[in-house]
């Protein structure tokens, strides 16, 4: 998957009816959480060069922040907190991976 492809992609989760979009309208889905955590999961940095990868790093490394920040009003809206904290640190794993590759 190309950088482009990959924002195109990750940007289309803040759209109406994607992860952050909903998570905003206090609508936590964990689907759209899996489906967010697949699209990091199936990055492949081994073919993006020094330039892309920065980028990449410049646009996941805030992801976690906008993640949790939804979490307070999820959880007063009937989102169990523990699944809430449970999907927010798989979603870190998988950024914080995507970091430490783009930095090794």
């Amino acid at each position: 998957m190309t950088v482009a492809a990959f924002k195109k992609d990750l940007l289309a989760e803040f759209a109406k009816g994607g992860f952050f979009y909903e998570a905003r309208k206090l609508n936590f889905d964990r689907r759209l959480h899996e489906r967010i955590v697949a699209k990091l999961r199936k990055l492949d940095l081994s073919d993006i060069d020094w330039s892309g990868k920065r980028d990449l790093g410049k646009l996941v490394w805030d992801l976690p922040a906008l993640y949790i920040r939804y979490e307070r009003r999820n959880v007063e809206n009937g989102v169990p907190q523990s699944q809430y904290e449970n999907a927010y640190l798989e979603f870190k794993r998988e950024v914080d991976r995507i970091v430490e590759e783009i930095f090794r």
